[in-house]
């Protein structure tokens, strides 16, 4: 049996704010604004679809690197026929815990998904704070 493995670039990532995103990333919008509660802590998720092997994901705020304040989990799939399987993944990057002040109000959120010798896709989403009064 003869085992051909290649290098894939990644082919879309999106920010989420919710955890049961769709297994087809053809129906997902990545969001152009999250809005957060100052103070308390909020749900993001960064999805990319693709690469191999499994992509790396780096989150950032302005220059300020994330990344490790999110958890990275990866699923696989296989697709095609028997013998001309395709290996997908669909990698995440997710956190319950990001916790933002007015300060943060209109700043921007960065996920880069990259499969090294392939370059990088991103999405950048920007970050609405909005303020309870008591």
């Amino acid at each position: 049996m003869l085992l051909l493995l290649f290098v894939a670039p990644v082919d879309e990532v999106y920010f989420v704010t919710q955890r049961d995103v769709s297994t087809d990333h053809h129906q997902l919008r990545s969001l152009n604004e999250v809005t957060l509660l100052q103070g308390t802590p909020g749900t993001l998720g960064c999805v990319s679809f693709g690469g191999y092997p499994v992509p790396e994901i780096a989150i950032y705020f302005g220059d300020l690197d994330l990344t490790h304040q999110f958890t990275l989990s990866h699923t696989l799939t296989m697709k095609g026929q028997l013998g001309l399987r395709i290996i997908y993944y669909r990698t995440e990057r997710w956190t319950d815990q990001l916790t933002v002040s007015a300060s943060d109000d209109g700043k921007r959120l960065t996920c880069v998904s990259t499969v090294s010798d392939t370059g990088s896709v991103n999405t950048t989403t920007k970050l609405l704070v909005t303020c309870e009064f008591s």
